[in-house]
């Protein structure tokens, strides 16, 4: 009798289908966690871009038209935000460039291989001015 019992457990354990969700759980997680955090990463980045385009924009309209200088503008940006800045003159044309490591964007995982988000803005320099 002893040995239809280990039988019939063996065959129910054999076919007993309990803890296959949890399985199917376990492989699944680390996906859709890799997956969410990419796309936090993503919406992150597009809203730092955005924010430093607008940030370019009017630092190189500042300067361009002589209402800041050069040093009040490093000083905005030091301040302000964490970005750095870099600003050139080709002739009459001034550039602006913001650059952000992706490390500091967002959950600073998924990204943070890529290097550094950068924009450019090119901004004509009105007559009279001096940087």
């Amino acid at each position: 009798m002893g040995d239809s019992t280990q039988s019939k457990r063996l065959k129910h354990l054999l076919h007993c289908e309990d803890g296959s969700l949890s399985v199917e759980l376990v492989l699944w997680v680390p996906v859709i966690f890799m997956a969410l955090m990419f796309i936090t990463d993503a919406t992150a980045t597009f809203l730092a871009q955005a924010s430093m385009w607008q940030n370019a924009g009017e630092i190189s309209r500042a300067l361009a038209t002589g209402t800041t200088s050069l040093a009040e503008a490093q000083q905005f940006v030091s301040t302000y935000s964490r970005t750095t800045m870099q600003v050139q003159t080709l002739d009459n044309i001034l550039v602006v460039q913001l650059s952000r490591p992706f490390s500091e964007i967002g959950t600073g995982i998924a990204l943070s291989f890529v290097g550094d988000l950068q924009v450019q803005v090119f901004q004509r320099i009105e007559e009279g001015v001096n940087l």
